[in-house]
């Protein structure tokens, strides 16, 4: 079991924690910040307050504190055992999902 168990958390990294494909356009399309974070998964992996996240695979939003530009760079290409989320989340997406975590784990 104690080899099967950093195994299970590779995968899980390597899987993007299993996130799903989020609508990129049409009705069912999130269109605000805490809807995509909410869409894409980030919660499983992200603690972060104002989404009433407290994954602890990736860092802990409230803390680190990203700037949007982080957040976005992160989003699009990935890295650090987070995969890239450009191909489930449309560019405008990434970009209101950035200014939403920049913004509320800064605290402004």
């Amino acid at each position: 079991m104690r080899k099967l168990i950093p195994t299970m958390a590779a995968a899980l990294m390597l899987a993007g924690c299993g996130t799903p494909k989020v609508a990129t356009h049409g009705p069912r399309a999130p269109r605000t910040g805490h809807a995509i974070f909410s869409a894409a998964g980030c919660a499983s992996c992200h603690t972060l307050g104002a989404a009433g996240a407290s994954g602890d695979v990736g860092p802990n939003l409230d803390q680190a504190k990203p700037s949007a530009a982080q957040v976005a760079a992160k989003l699009r290409s990935g890295g650090g055992g987070m995969p890239s989320f450009s191909g489930r989340l449309s560019p405008s997406q990434i970009n209101t999902l950035a200014h939403w975590v920049a913004s509320v784990a800064s605290g402004k």
